[in-house]
């Protein structure tokens, strides 16, 4: 995948699922969570420009499977020339409270544009 798939008109859910699937394939667990999941979950009626991931993973480690997609990481973000949404990765592991939640235990749906690893809304 490259930068020229991503452009101006690409959906917050489709960039979410590209990231999402580029990660799996590198082998890098990480969470659609937060503003990006809400959005998700109530069909856009929450609207964020900010996708949120969270991953155990550096940034270090992230930065260059994203920036296969064209993403360029400017401080903890990373933005992409085409694209108003930009992405996050908010240090894991994902809990709620002192509950762990392990990356293999979120669901993984299955959208039109492919599989997207996400927080549950329960």
């Amino acid at each position: 995948m490259s930068e020229s798939r991503i452009t101006a008109d690409t959906s917050m859910a489709e960039i979410a699922v590209l990231v999402s699937e580029a990660l799996e394939r590198a082998g890098i667990p990480a969470v659609l969570s937060g503003g990006g999941a809400v959005s998700h979950y109530s069909d856009n009626e929450y609207m964020t420009t900010d996708l949120d991931f969270v991953s155990v993973a550096s940034n270090k480690s992230i930065a260059p499977v994203v920036a296969e997609l064209g993403f360029v990481q400017s401080g903890k973000d990373f933005s992409h020339p085409n694209s108003r949404f930009f992405l996050e990765f908010p240090a894991g592991p994902l809990t709620f409270g002192d509950r762990y939640i392990d990356a293999s235990e979120t669901a993984t749906l299955e959208t039109q544009f492919g599989s997207l690893r996400i927080i549950t809304s329960t």
